[in-house]
């Protein structure tokens, strides 16, 4: 049987995000070690975000954490990182990957969004798959792209995300100014063109962004 893969969304009861980064990834650890899990990553807050972004990151800590392996393995997990402190929440995912890492990353955005309620979940995808990753391929300076469908969540109050999406790149700055949309004549154009496609297929009330660094365990 194929491993399946989980993701665990940990919000830590009233701690600032430099707190959170000196002990977060550690307190995983501890509570995975000695599980059989075929794969074990941790993104997580580990500096406050720029006051100045064209992303609206959020400002509280949080962790992503990226389990793999068999169906025992992946219950063990989830019920020992269901004794974290704060609000755990988990999901079944559906993974991918547009483009492979292959070089040192400076940052990386966490997004957790919802399908707009104006259109069904098959257009939803097409948007998602079939035009916006290719957008976002071709403008964004990506060195790393993982999406991850939600199939199910897994744990009592854990937030109806449709997808949870990891981008990678090389330089802070490519993230939070506009070299996010690119260089040269086509910025300003590039940044109306993601704005707009995004408003089709996405509910913006509800999105979530995260500046993460990952942290394997």
């Amino acid at each position: 049987m194929a491993a399946s893969t989980h993701l665990f969304l940990w919000r830590p009861p009233g701690s600032s995000i430099e707190t959170f980064a000196r002990a977060g990834v550690d307190a995983v650890r501890r509570r995975l070690d000695g599980i059989a899990l075929d794969g074990a990553t941790v993104h997580a807050t580990v500096r406050s975000p720029p006051r100045l972004s064209l992303v609206p990151f959020r400002g509280a800590p949080v962790a992503l954490v990226s389990l793999s392996g068999s169906e025992m393995a992946l219950v063990e997990a989830r019920s020992a990182l269901a004794k974290l402190p704060g609000e755990i929440e988990a999901w079944e995912v559906d993974p991918s990957t547009p483009i492979a890492r292959t070089s040192h990353v400076a940052a990386t955005l966490l997004t957790l969004f919802r399908r707009s309620p104006r259109i069904e979940p098959a257009l939803f995808r097409a948007r998602w798959f079939d035009e916006h990753t290719p957008m976002a391929i071709e403008i964004h300076p990506l060195i790393g792209y993982v999406r991850n469908v939600v199939v199910r969540p897994l744990l009592d109050g854990s937030a109806p995300w449709d997808g949870i999406v990891l981008e990678d790149f090389a330089e802070e700055r490519d993230l939070t100014t506009l070299r996010l949309f690119g260089r040269g004549p086509k910025t300003i154009a590039n940044a109306i063109r993601v704005g707009r496609h995004v408003r089709s297929f996405l509910d913006l009330g509800t999105l979530e962004n995260y500046l993460v660094s990952e942290r394997r365990i």
